[in-house]
C-alpha cells in the first residue's frame, strides 16, 4: 500500500512539472490517486499546489505572470526564445519586408492599393522659394477620392522617422482642373535636393494606428548624371593657363537662343493673327491655358483680374534679346485673356513675320542666363502645310496638348457628374420631406 501511494504521488509530481514546464496554469488536469481504489486513477479539474508544483509558483499574481511570459514569448513581432520562430536555434537576423519598414504600426497591404502614381519634376516643381507640386487631374484623384483642400501626412522613403504635412489643394477654372501639392513639399525638396529631370513616386496606405486616414510614403529617384560635375571638379583642377583657354572656346559655343532647341523644352506653339500684326501698338494674344503653358505658373488665375503681370526674358536665334511684358486684360467674355506688348513690336519687326507664320516658344532655366528665374527662346517659322517635317515638333506639342486637355475635360465632366448625382440627391430629399410634411398635416386635419 505504501508503494502504491508513492507511485501515485511521483505520478502527480511528474504531471505537476510537465504542466509547469508548458505553461498551462489555467484548468489544470490533475491526476490523483483514490484512497479507496488501490491503482484506479480519476482526473480532477482545479489546483492543488499542497500536494505537486510548491516552490515554483506560489501566488495567483505569479501565476498570471508566467501565463503572460509564455504568450509573449509566442508572439513573432517580439524578441525573445521561442522555439516556433527558431527550431533550428539559427539566430542569424532576417532581413524584412518592405512594409515592417515603415514607421508606426504595420499597415495592412489590402486595404488599398498602395502605389499612386509617378512623376519626372520639372522646373517650376523646385523653384528655389514657395515651389509647389502641380500634378495632373487624375493624379489628384489617385491620392484622394474626394478633391477637397486638405493636409495630409507624408513619409520620407529614405528615412521613415521623418514625416513632412504637405497640403493638398485643387481649383477649377474654365478650361481645366488643377491640383497641387504645397506647405512641406518644399521642405522635402531642400531636404533632398531635388532637381528638374528627378522623379517622385507617391504610395498610398491606410492604418488608423497611423492616422485616421490614409498616409503616404514618398519616394523620389535622381536624374542620371551625364557627367558634367566630374567635368566641373576637374576644370577646377586645371592650371590657370588651361582656365584661360577653356573660356576662349567657350566663347565660340553658341548662345542661349541659338544653341539647338530640345523638343522637351518647347512649352507652346502658336499661329499668329492678322490681329497681331497690326501697325499700332501691336500685341500678342493668349487665352488662359496658353499662358499657363508659358509661364509654368498655373496659380496666375488666382490673381484678380487686371492687375497680373510678369516680365519674360526672351532671346530670338540670333540671340538678340528682349524683356517682354505678359499681362491679362478684362474683355467683355467670362474668360481672362493675356498679351505680350512691351517688346513685341519690336520682335515683330526684327524677325518680319507674317500671318499664319508660327511662333514655337522654348523655356529654360539656367542661373548663368538669368538668374531670377526662366528665360526663352523664341523661333519663328514660317507658314508651311502641317505634313512638312519642320512642323514635327510643333505637332508633337499639339498632341500633347491635346492629351492633356482631354484629360482635364474627362475630370471635369466626372466633377459635374458627380455634382449632378448630389443636386438629385438633395432634391429627391427635399421631395421626400415635403411629402411627409403634408401626411402630417393630413393627419393633424383629420384627427380635428
Amino acid at each position: 500500500m505504501a508503494g502504491q501511494k508513492r507511485s501515485a504521488r511521483g505520478s502527480r509530481l511528474m504531471v505537476g512539472f510537465l504542466l509547469r514546464d508548458v505553461g498551462a496554469f489555467e484548468g489544470l488536469a490533475v491526476l490523483s490517486s483514490d484512497a479507496g481504489g488501490g491503482a484506479s486513477s480519476r482526473l480532477r479539474l482545479g489546483l492543488e499546489w499542497s500536494d505537486f508544483g510548491r516552490g515554483y509558483c506560489n501566488t495567483t499574481q505569479e501565476i498570471n505572470q508566467a501565463l503572460e511570459i509564455k504568450k509573449m514569448s509566442e508572439r513573432k513581432d517580439i524578441p525573445g526564445p521561442s522555439k516556433k520562430l527558431c527550431p533550428d536555434d539559427d539566430h542569424t537576423p532576417h532581413e524584412k519586408a518592405i512594409h515592417e519598414k515603415w514607421p508606426g504600426p504595420k499597415p495592412s497591404l489590402f486595404s488599398c492599393k498602395p502605389y499612386c502614381f509617378s512623376r519626372i519634376l520639372e522646373s517650376y516643381d523646385v523653384m528655389p522659394t514657395n515651389p509647389e507640386l502641380y500634378i495632373e487631374a487624375f493624379q489628384g484623384h489617385f491620392l484622394f477620392d474626394s478633391p477637397e483642400t486638405k493636409f495630409f501626412l507624408v513619409y520620407d522613403d529614405e528615412d521613415k522617422s521623418k514625416s513632412y504635412n504637405m497640403l493638398f489643394s485643387h481649383y477649377v477654372t474654365w478650361e481645366f482642373i488643377r491640383y497641387s501639392v504645397s506647405a512641406d513639399w518644399e521642405t522635402f525638396v531642400s531636404d533632398h535636393n531635388l532637381k528638374a529631370g528627378d522623379e517622385i513616386s507617391f504610395y498610398k496606405f491606410a492604418d488608423k494606428n497611423v492616422c485616421d486616414g490614409y498616409y503616404y510614403i514618398l519616394k523620389f529617384a535622381k536624374k542620371p548624371s551625364d557627367g558634367k560635375d566630374d567635368d566641373a571638379a576637374e576644370s577646377s583642377e586645371k592650371p590657370s593657363d588651361d582656365v584661360a583657354e577653356d573660356k576662349r572656346r567657350k566663347k565660340n559655343l553658341p548662345g542661349p537662343g541659338s544653341r539647338p532647341m530640345p523638343t522637351e523644352a518647347c512649352c507652346l506653339s502658336k499661329i499668329i493673327t492678322s490681329q497681331e500684326l497690326v501697325l499700332e501698338n501691336p500685341k500678342l494674344y493668349f487665352n488662359l491655358q496658353n499662358a499657363i503653358d508659358l509661364t509654368g505658373c498655373p496659380d496666375i488665375v488666382q490673381h484678380p483680374r487686371g492687375t497680373y503681370s510678369k516680365d519674360l526674358y526672351v532671346f530670338d536665334k540670333d540671340d538678340r534679346q528682349y524683356t517682354m511684358k505678359l499681362s491679362d486684360c478684362v474683355s467683355g467674355g467670362p474668360e481672362t485673356s493675356y498679351v505680350l506688348n512691351t517688346g513685341w513690336s519690336t520682335f515683330l519687326r526684327t524677325q518680319g513675320l507674317k500671318e499664319g507664320d508660327r511662333l514655337v516658344f522654348y523655356r529654360f532655366i539656367e542661373k548663368s542666363v538669368y538668374e531670377e528665374g526662366y528665360y526663352y527662346a523664341l523661333r519663328s517659322e514660317p507658314y508651311v502645310a502641317e505634313t512638312s517635317p519642320s512642323s514635327d515638333v510643333a505637332s508633337d506639342y499639339r498632341i500633347v496638348e491635346a492629351e492633356r486637355k482631354l484629360e482635364y475635360l474627362k475630370a471635369k465632366q466626372a466633377s459635374l457628374t458627380a455634382l449632378l448625382e448630389l443636386c438629385s440627391r438633395m432634391e429627391a430629399a427635399n421631395v421626400d420631406a415635403e411629402m411627409g410634411h403634408d401626411d402630417d398635416d393630413d393627419a393633424v386635419s383629420a384627427a380635428k
